[in-house]
């Protein structure tokens, strides 16, 4: 059974809302202990996402930024407090990522894993019709649900594999049985077809036989007649003289 997000979200939808101030976002991230937070309007549709990357990227000032006011030398800590305050003051609008990324309830577990991992996402909206259902945000969840898919899934293939090996061994058992069989009605009939041309043949032989019996008899009888007229011959000349 393949787990979609739906089953394994956090049904959490605090969310800020386009107009609020960062300072109240900041508020609400720190109190809920969040990483980010996702930005909807009043119909729950979600438009952005607000980090904390965002926050303190538009927060501390760069590099160059620095160079370019000397007063961050002398002054830094001051400056950067007066930069949080001002950025408190400012709407979420002005620093959140729109078009966030976001998935639906029926997303796969691979998919969600995926994309939290490659984007480095720590909490991924999920949405049906572009409305903030939940919140997936625990990526550790997810590899040991992906452990037991695929355990799962190698017990299947196990299972498979022993009924695919079994069925093969019986169609080889029943293979070999019928070779057998094949080979025993062919003995079969040969036996019963040698059978036959031994009668047949033996009774050619008989046939055979009795005609040269027949044969043998009659050349007797010739030769008796010829000595019996020998005889006579001889006789009728004895009587002639």
């Amino acid at each position: 059974m393949n787990t979609c997000a739906g089953e394994l979200m956090h049904r959490d939808l605090t969310a800020v809302m386009e107009e609020d101030l960062i300072q109240d976002a900041v508020h609400i991230l720190y109190s809920h202990n969040l990483s980010g937070i996702p930005v909807v309007k009043e119909d729950w549709e979600l438009v952005g996402y607000l980090s904390e990357t965002d926050i303190l990227q538009a927060a501390i000032p760069t590099y160059l930024e620095i160079l370019a006011q000397s007063s961050f030398l002398n002054n830094g800590e001051i400056h950067l407090v007066d930069r949080f305050k001002n950025l408190g003051k400012k709407v979420v609008r002005e620093f959140m990522t729109k078009n966030p990324y976001s998935v639906p309830p029926s997303a796969s577990l691979m998919t969600v894993a995926d994309l939290m991992l490659r984007k480095k996402i720590k909490r991924l909206p999920v949405v049906e019709g572009n409305k903030l259902i939940g919140v997936e945000k625990q990526i550790d969840e997810f590899r040991l649900k992906l452990e037991e898919e695929y355990e799962h899934e190698e017990q299947n293939l196990l299972e498979q594999k022993k009924r695919a090996l079994a069925r093969l061994e019986e169609m080889e058992k029943a293979t070999i049985q019928q070779v057998e069989d094949e080979w025993k009605d062919r003995e079969v009939k040969v036996a019963f077809q040698t059978e036959e041309y031994e009668k047949e043949l033996r009774s050619v032989l008989s046939q055979l036989i009795e005609k040269v019996n027949s044969s043998i008899g009659l050349g007797n009888l010739i030769d008796e007649g010829i000595n019996a007229v020998a005889v006579v011959e001889r006789k009728k000349a004895n009587n002639g003289n």
